[in-house]
């Protein structure tokens, strides 16, 4: 099948972070059901162009055989691209690692391609307690029983994967992260992502962010309820 209706919104050519352990090429696909107002691809979110050619992308890949590892498909929220299989199947033919970022929205969506095998490794955004969810992801209302079909199908899956939050003092708090920790019980990998203020948020604020160190004492409360599971703090200070 042509790729020639798979549009991104851009793609990073080489990226040391964002697939573990791996040298990756990011694309970005525009779109995003939710309006988390920390978002720092605000203008993705709102402005979506999806101009770039998906093929363009993958002659970059190509091209760049034996130096990329791994690609991230990331956004935006990349489940809304309506057929993104073609993509997926063409990467796959180049024997590269594939990564999707998601915001564990659609369920379905994410069953398919790892029922496929045209995925190795998820990461999928917890943005806090189902009681707040509606406030951090910015929506009025939202079923949050998908995000927890996508949790049960991510844990047990088999494939690599990570789920990650996004902490800020304004919506975040020790009683939430151990609430979260029992819905990712037998999960591979945590991570808590400092959040950093970036002007082309969704909502234009600065937010206040924990610092590293108040990050890996929350760390240290809520590793003990998750055996197996790696708990990880990240940020800059």
């Amino acid at each position: 099948m042509s790729l020639e209706h798979i549009k991104l919104e851009s793609f990073l050519k080489t990226s040391f972070i964002d697939y573990p352990d791996l040298i990756s090429s990011v694309a970005y696909f525009g779109k995003c059901n939710f309006r988390c107002p920390y978002c720092h691809n605000g203008d993705l979110v709102r402005h979506s162009s999806n101009s770039v050619s998906s093929e363009e992308w993958l002659a970059h890949i190509k091209a760049k055989r034996g130096l990329i590892d791994g690609v991230v498909i990331s956004g935006g929220e990349p489940s809304l691209t309506q057929d993104i299989r073609p993509l997926l199947e063409a990467i796959r033919k180049l024997s590269v690692k594939i990564k999707i970022d998601t915001n564990g929205s659609n369920p379905e969506w994410l069953e398919n391609i790892i029922g496929e095998q045209l995925v190795d490794y998820v990461a999928m955004d917890l943005k806090n307690t189902p009681s707040k969810y509606e406030m951090t992801a910015g929506l009025k209302s939202f079923n949050t029983q998908v995000l927890f079909k996508s949790i049960d199908l991510i844990i047990k899956s088999g494939i690599a994967h990570e789920f990650r939050t996004t902490l800020m003092k304004e919506f975040h708090e020790l009683s939430d992260l151990i609430e979260m920790a029992t819905l990712i019980n037998g999960s591979k990998v945590y991570t808590l992502q400092q959040y950093e203020y970036n002007p082309k948020q969704v909502v234009d604020r600065r937010y206040t962010p924990y610092t590293l160190d108040e990050m890996n004492w929350l760390k240290d409360q809520i590793q003990p309820l998750l055996k197996g599971t790696h708990v990880q703090a990240i940020g800059k200070y």
